[in-house]
């Protein structure tokens, strides 16, 4: 090897080096000050009780971190854990209750530690179902993708769906699943976490909407945008 190409590999390789800490570095960083804000506890309820609003890291995807990854805060607890189940049965104009499960006799296969299955309507004639489920185990949090393919619904991929929130905005995951009769359902879901790790077995939760295509899939998209903003208070980073 030249003496010149001797001297410039190494270099090259410490130049990468230094270059992998710095990024290492610098997500450490970043991560850091979000599980700071998800600890912070000094701002109170509007109302004045002694709880700190729920704060949780949120994500379209469960498996793989995105670019809308976000701290927000929440009006009520949704954590892995019995307020889960606690969850409000009207919102504004959205009332609720609990839904039957079709499939029942599979939820222990499921996993989970928590588990809500309700049907929610507006005077309009708006109706969508939200699933929400609370574990520390990955096989509660398979996309429900999953779910629809082994149903025999055919799966179409939407780009995200965003939700106006004070601060900001967050982003859903969206899925069009359909049967040959013409059926349809538009599905909007994601991930919340109190830690940044975002490890299955310090606990998740997997929020799902699904709402049924009466219309347009952009009006049934809607709905499910519009009942989602109940659920945040604010974007935090």
């Amino acid at each position: 090897m030249p003496p010149l190409a001797a001297a410039v590999r190494p270099a090259a390789i410490v130049v990468l080096l230094l270059a992998a800490v710095a990024g290492t570095t610098w997500v450490s960083t970043a991560r850091q000050e979000k599980q700071d804000i998800l600890n912070s506890s000094k701002e109170r309820l509007p109302w004045h009780t002694e709880d700190a609003r729920p704060r949780f890291l949120i994500d379209r995807e469960g498996w793989v971190r995105t670019p809308d990854e976000h701290i927000v805060e929440t009006p009520f607890d949704m954590s892995n854990g019995p307020g889960l189940t606690r969850m409000p049965f009207q919102f504004a104009n959205w009332f609720g209750r609990d839904a039957e499960v079709a499939n029942a006799e599979t939820l222990p296969t499921l996993g989970a530690d928590n588990f809500v299955f309700r049907q929610y309507w507006r005077p309009d004639g708006a109706l969508l179902f939200l699933t929400a489920i609370g574990g520390t185990k990955g096989q509660s949090f398979h996309a429900p993708t999953v779910c629809y393919v082994a149903a025999n619904w055919t799966v179409d991929d939407r780009p995200p769906q965003y939700v106006p929130v004070a601060g900001g905005s967050v982003a859903a995951r969206a899925i069009v699943a359909r049967l040959d009769t013409g059926e349809r359902f538009v599905d909007m879901h994601w991930y919340l976490w109190t830690d940044v790790r975002r490890e299955w077995r310090l606990g998740a939760t997997l929020m799902r909407l699904t709402v049924p295509v009466v219309t347009t899939e952009e009006d049934a998209m809607a709905i499910g945008t519009q009942f989602a903003e109940n659920f945040f208070s604010r974007v935090l980073s």
